[in-house]
């Protein structure tokens, strides 16, 4: 669930780890959580602000993206290193073999390049994705922002609910996996 954070607004990422800490997660978990916090959120001060993360919220969310129908992953260029990794078919490949498998993959691309620009559509996502997609499409244009506007402190006079971000947090972990 706690990859689920990326999902949220940046304004709420702090009342999710509040979420955590108040019990919403086995304790179990607490040094995941504490290394999540280090490392992508920043530690809390005293005064209510965080520390800077290593990998600040601006870098890893997800949440704006995907209202805005972008990519949110980098499976392409995966995708494209497995697929040279299959057409070498060994790790440290001679310089020969390495200089012709380049030639046929270019080959191959420049076709795939000729049928776009010919207007043919590329292949289609397969139904699951495009499915769980959706969904997470629907939770995150259904969720409201509960600390809108203050996204370094928590606002006192707001009334916070906990429950409804980490119902939020289930939905979204609900509906991709990790280990693909």
């Amino acid at each position: 669930m706690i990859t689920a954070v990326a999902f949220l607004p940046i304004e709420d990422i702090s009342l999710a780890i509040m979420s955590f800490d108040a019990g919403y997660m086995q304790q179990e978990l607490d040094p995941i959580i504490d290394w999540f916090v280090i490392n992508y959120t920043g530690r809390m001060r005293m005064n209510g602000t965080r520390t800077e993360a290593r990998f600040p919220p601006t870098i890893w969310n997800v949440y704006q993206r995907t209202l805005d129908g972008d990519q949110r992953t980098n499976n392409i260029a995966e995708s494209s290193h497995r697929r040279l990794q299959h057409a070498f078919s060994c790790c440290h490949p001679s310089l020969w073999k390495f200089i012709d498998t380049l030639r046929c993959e270019q080959k191959s691309r420049d076709a795939d390049m000729a049928k776009c620009i010919a207007g043919e559509e590329p292949p289609k996502k397969a139904k699951r994705y495009r499915e769980a997609d959706a969904r997470i499409m629907n939770l995150v244009e259904n969720y409201h922002p509960i600390n809108q506007g203050n996204p370094y402190q928590i606002n006192p006079n707001q009334r916070f609910q906990f429950q409804s971000i980490i119902d939020f947090l289930r939905g979204i972990a609900y509906n991709y996996q990790m280990d693909q």
